[in-house]
């Protein structure tokens, strides 16, 4: 169970860093313009296809 739980917080760990907070929010209300929380979207729940461009 310890290894699964570490395993677990790994993965989210390395999720939080590749993608910071700012581009976060961006995905999210493109999530949102995209109409994805809506439970009829086909796509509804993930964030595939989803692009956040950074040009800094």
């Amino acid at each position: 169970m310890s290894a699964l739980f570490r395993s677990f917080s790994s993965l989210l760990f390395s999720q939080q860093l590749e993608t910071g907070g700012a581009s976060n929010l961006v995905l999210e209300r493109l999530y949102y313009a995209d109409g994805r929380q809506n439970p009829d979207h086909p796509l509804h729940g993930s964030f595939q296809g989803l692009t956040y461009f950074d040009a800094s």
